[in-house]
């Protein structure tokens, strides 16, 4: 299945969420989203950073989502 996050330029980050069933997705713009790969749909879209997002990396606890990016 294809999942549309929209403009943005291409992904620069992702990370595999805790529960298996999520993928976080950094873009070129600095926005990250969270995916829901079962459902097919973005759970929630992050403004993040003012450059591109380099990094992504799941909480332990499956609550959240830790950034990096190429901000000036």
């Amino acid at each position: 299945a294809r999942i549309d996050l929209g403009d943005g330029g291409p992904p620069t980050a992702l990370a595999y969420l805790a529960d298996g069933k999520g993928l976080a997705v950094g873009r070129a713009d600095g926005r990250f989203h969270v995916v829901d790969l079962v459902a097919g749909a973005v759970r929630r879209t992050y403004p993040g950073h003012q450059g591109p997002v380099a990094c992504l990396a799941p909480t332990r606890d499956g609550l959240g989502v830790a950034s990096g990016g190429e901000d000036s």
